[in-house]
């Protein structure tokens, strides 16, 4: 179940997850940062390793060793 914060980030989440997809993590990663806001960088963490891992490797953005 989602908190309401959790809920607000969607869809810069869902935006976030879309540059790590074409431009890379790091680049999301920054992205992220740069909202400065904790919370939403959490949420991007988890969304990242919990929905969206597998596609990462799969896609080539992230070395699984």
């Amino acid at each position: 179940m989602q908190t309401e914060q959790e809920k607000q980030h969607a869809p810069e989440i869902e935006a976030l997850i879309q540059i790590a997809f074409e431009k890379g993590i790091a680049v999301a990663i920054e992205a992220a940062k740069a909202k400065n806001d904790p919370h939403l960088l959490d949420d991007f963490h988890d969304a990242l390793i919990d929905r969206f891992y597998q596609k990462l490797v799969e896609a080539g953005k992230i070395i699984n060793e």
